[in-house]
């Protein structure tokens, strides 16, 4: 992002950097407020995160087997 393309539109130079400091509040303080959804959100990622550390190294494993027989 180039700031030429905020010139005209002073909006932008507002809401942009208002947006980025209420994200940044929002995200330390939500789980002070909202502590049964974020505990929801974390054991959901913390599924998605199981899954992917069971599946990622299977299907290395099933490649490596594939790759192993057609070098052979």
């Amino acid at each position: 992002m180039d700031i030429k393309d905020f010139q005209n539109s002073s909006q932008f130079k507002k809401i942009i950097p208002a947006l980025y400091i209420i994200s940044w509040i929002v995200m330390f303080a939500g789980p002070h407020f909202f502590p049964v959804i974020y505990m929801n959100l974390h054991y959901i990622l913390m599924i998605y995160l199981l899954y992917k550390v069971v599946w990622v190294p299977t299907t290395m494993l099933i490649v490596f087997i594939e790759a192993w027989k057609n070098m052979n």
